[in-house]
């Protein structure tokens, strides 16, 4: 990378020649101000705020930097090879002292880790570190291009160099007979590809950029294209004019500027634009016409000459008589822009004062806590106790799903937002804590109704499914797009699918159970089946049951640890304290309570394992009460639901006040079940005499041939297998992840009770004031005082344009 003469010479750089009268884009009387705002891009607290710029947007080889050249009287590198990698900002000033200096602004893509290190770059420009080896060294820093053994340790990630980056290197420079000028160079948009860096990713990263700064309304855009090219040619006038039918405004702060007429591809093309003939889909901002110096002028010409040459041009040139004079030159271009970035920047001074009062307000009293209140004992657990109480909060309302979001009591203007009235809960739909968790209760429910049982019995060959691996059940397959699926198709493939039931024909599946009878023989008259034959077949078909209740658990931990982060970083928003909280005291609450979820699943699949009738011990009994309905028998019609009432009212005594949410499906799965056992044991009321040995459940079609021991044991596992299953997803449901997680987690892991109980030395281990935070926190007070100097000199000229228009 090759720079001009201006970067390398030990002279004066840039200044403008002798008797050249400086053209200022900044009123003489607001210098005050946009010196102020200035500062913001300097603060690292201020990093989130923006601020009025002037922004100048193009193609590449479009004639940009000779047009920043003959604005800011201060030469650009201009090559036909050469290319803008990053955002170059310049801020000059006319002064009695010569003063230049160099630093980097972050961009928004760089880490908190990274922006402190890009930070550090920088210095004064002096005649031993020409501004030229300043720019180099910004190159490797900025990862744009190579490091060489004395570069060793600059380079910010260490890694490969990037091609282009969002990051800004400001050059500030003081002197005699320099204009008052602020503007910022955008890399140059292209379309093609080369072998240089600028592949598709790299077009696409400076497309994002530039619209970005495109799209800020703080930004006010200055355009340029050259003549060279059609209009409709222009990559980075088609993006201005997209953005600007999304947001109309966007016309009130652009100027265009037309290079090369001396070239002009089309006079009428140019001229049309010019005088606002093309039709609307053309933007219609006001537009300028500037001469550029070709490579040879520009060598030998001084900036001074330029202008004479342009101004000779355009009084000799017939094909541009028609122009305005105001819409030719780079005098008029800059009394033009001057005027517009003008009134832009005193139309948003409002917002901008609301946005620094507001980041004042918030800054302040984080650092007072940071500060004062981690310097002693006293205050660091009052801290402690101020964030515990903030997380209690939010775990609450997540827990119980209300889902309502702070009131907001600092003092700022309606649509502007600081941390208080950030919303946490509109955030996100990781958010809502209990809405995810039963939507993830209901995959559980419908993978055991799809997997939880080991075989499929088919009453004939002819009715079996095509085999394969796991498939979604239709319950689980959301059938709307996969991004909007709740819960999220990833999740569901994640958890909720496993193998299919191997389908298996009654026939062979009785002989299978008749062989294995005799294996399972107890104390029973010979030819019957043991209560174990029972027992054990119904604990084989129910053998997928741990695996998938423990997916689930694994879901629903997944789902509370996402939220326990997200609450964490609001109500803790210093990073450092955060670390040592989740590492100190909140992981360990976490892992308890984990270890008491895991614990209680355990306790009901022991439970199960070993033949626990609590599961279905009011089916049971109510079954005794059973008899052939006749037709139209209202003791049966009721009966299902009366079973169902009895196990939703068994359940709920031993769960929370909300359960009944979570149990309403359960009491109705219960009396589909009982109603289909009445069924398949009676069939419909119009019959009176059937044989059970040819009953047919109408769902599986699979006929219960209770003739023979084997059709008996058969029969009694699938007749309470769904009862018990839907008994056993209740209780993980309701007594697990409701009673066990979500009824406990806003006490159980990080309250001000438990930060109460904490020794000192472990509140001092967690909100003990470190040496690199205390620096830190010693910068940003500095920072802190700079903005409120910031605001005061904001509110001061907006104060004065008040008062000069309630004169006139």
């Amino acid at each position: 990378m090759s720079w001009p003469s201006w970067a390398s010479s030990n002279t004066p750089n840039g200044n403008p020649s002798e008797g050249e009268e400086a053209q200022d884009l900044i009123d003489l009387r607001q210098v005050t101000l946009f010196d102020a705002i200035d500062k913001l891009g300097r603060l690292a607290l201020a990093s989130d705020i923006e601020y009025p710029q002037l922004v100048v947007v193009g193609d590449q080889s479009c004639g940009k930097s000779s047009v920043l050249e003959a604005i800011g009287r201060f030469r650009f590198p201009v090559s036909d090879l050469l290319c803008t990698r990053f955002p170059t900002k310049l801020i000059l000033r006319r002064s009695a002292q010569e003063h230049e200096r160099v630093f980097i602004e972050p961009g928004t893509s760089r880490t908190a880790n990274d922006r402190f290190i890009l930070q550090q770059f920088g210095g004064l420009v002096t005649e031993s570190a020409v501004l030229s080896e300043w720019i180099r060294r910004a190159t490797v820093v900025l990862g744009v291009s190579p490091a060489t053994d004395g570069d060793t340790g600059l380079r910010v990630a260490g890694s490969a160099p990037r091609q282009f980056t969002d990051d800004v290197l400001v050059i500030e420079k003081h002197g005699p007979g320099l204009p008052m000028v602020n503007l910022v160079d955008l890399p140059g948009v292209f379309r093609a590809t080369d072998m240089d860096g600028q592949d598709e990713t790299s077009r696409e990263m400076v497309f994002e950029m530039v619209q970005d700064y495109v799209r800020s309304q703080q930004n006010f855009i200055l355009l340029v294209i050259s003549a060279r090219n059609t209009v409709y040619n222009h990559s980075g006038l088609g993006m201005v004019q997209r953005i600007a039918q999304e947001d109309a405004s966007l016309m009130d702060r652009v100027v265009g500027v037309i290079t090369n007429p001396d070239h002009s591809l089309s006079v009428r093309e140019t001229l049309g634009l010019l005088l606002g003939r093309h039709s609307s889909d053309i933007l219609g901002c006001k537009w300028h016409l500037v001469k550029n110096q070709d490579q040879t002028q520009r060598s030998k010409e001084t900036l001074v000459q330029r202008d004479r040459r342009e101004a000779q041009f355009f009084a000799t040139s017939d094909m541009w008589g028609e122009v305005p004079g105001d819409q030719k030159g780079i005098a008029a271009l800059n009394a033009t822009l001057r005027e517009a970035f003008r009134e832009h920047t005193l139309t948003t001074l409002p917002r901008l004062i609301s946005e620094i009062r507001a980041k004042i307000s918030s800054i302040d009293r984080r650092l007072s806590d940071v500060g004062s209140s981690r310097s002693t004992d006293k205050g660091r657990r009052r801290l402690l106790v101020s964030i515990a109480s903030k997380f209690r909060a939010l775990a609450d309302k997540a827990c119980s799903g209300v889902y309502e979001d702070g009131h907001c009591k600092e003092l700022h203007e309606v649509g502007v937002t600081c941390q208080e009235c950030e919303p946490f809960f509109r955030k996100a739909q990781d958010m809502k804590l209990r809405a995810n968790i039963r939507a993830l209760n209901k995959s559980f429910s419908s993978a055991m109704l799809a997997y939880g049982k080991t075989t499929e019995v088919l009453s004939s060959p002819k009715t079996e499914p095509a085999r394969g691996g796991p498939a979604v059940p239709a319950d689980l397959a959301n059938p709307t797009d996969s991004r909007t699926a709740f819960p999220p198709a990833t999740t569901t493939s994640k958890y909720y699918t496993h193998t299919k039931p191997e389908p298996v024909v009654l026939v062979a599946f009785e002989d299978w159970v008749d062989a294995l009878i005799p294996k399972w023989s107890a104390k029973e008259p010979t030819g019957e089946a043991s209560e174990a034959a029972y027992h054990q077949l119904f604990m084989d078909e129910s053998k997928n049951w741990p695996e998938i209740a423990g997916r689930h658990l694994e879901a629903v931990w997944e789902s509370v640890l996402r939220f326990v982060d997200l609450a964490l970083a609001a109500a803790c928003p210093y990073p450092d304290l955060r670390d040592a909280l989740e590492k100190r005291l909140v992981n360990t609450g976490l892992r308890t309570l984990k270890k008491k979820s895991h614990r209680t699943l355990n306790d009901l699949l022991h439970c199960h394992r070993h033949g626990g009738t609590g599961f279905y011990d009011a089916i049971i009994d109510a079954r005794a009460a059973r008899r052939k309905p006749e037709k139209g028998n209202p003791v049966f019609d009721g009966l299902p639901d009366m079973i169902g009432d009895a196990v939703f009212q068994h359940l709920s005594g031993v769960s929370s006040p909300l359960s009944p949410v979570i149990l309403s499906p359960v009491r109705s799965l219960v009396s589909q079940a009982v109603r289909g056992a009445i069924q398949t044991t009676f069939g419909d009321n119009s019959a009176t005499d059937t044989d059970a040995s040819s009953i047919v459940d109408p769902a599986s079609e699979v006929p219960k041939r209770a003739s023979t021991t084997a059709g008996r044991v058969i029969q009694h596992v699938e007749e309470n297998y769904e009862t018990s299953l839907v008994s056993f997803v209740g209780y993980v449901n309701a007594l697990v992840v409701e009673s066990g997680i979500l009824r406990e987690l806003p006490t159980a892991i990080f309250t001000p009770d438990i930060v109460m109980l904490e020794s000192d030395n472990m509140i001092n281990d967690i909100a003990g004031e470190k040496d690199t935070d205390a620096k830190r926190r010693e910068r940003d007070e500095r920072d802190l005082e700079e903005l409120q100097a910031v605001m005061d000199v904001l509110e001061n000229h907006m104060s004065r344009r008040n008062h000069n228009s309630v004169q006139v």
